[in-house]
């Protein structure tokens, strides 16, 4: 079993609006860790991939973190 870092601010923004989202495991100042093998990763792993295509100026910073989120998922789960 292998834990993600992920950023915090695309995780808050997901779970503010209700959604599921895999069970934090640790943080620090900016970062969440979960575990890989959550029930939830998939749903939080492919709104963040969705968000990445908003080309709105004004989500610049959560847009951001979407990518990186992904980007981090990827990594770790073998995504492509």
């Amino acid at each position: 079993m292998k834990t993600i870092r992920i950023p915090q601010r695309f995780y808050d923004y997901h779970v503010d609006r209700d959604l599921d989202a895999p069970a934090v495991v640790g943080s620090n100042k900016r970062h969440y860790y979960i575990e890989s093998t959550d029930d939830h990763i998939m749903e939080l792993y492919r709104e963040a991939d969705e968000f990445c295509y908003n080309d709105d100026p004004a989500n610049f910073g959560l847009v951001s973190s979407a990518c990186a989120t992904c980007k981090a998922m990827e990594k770790t789960l073998e995504i492509y």
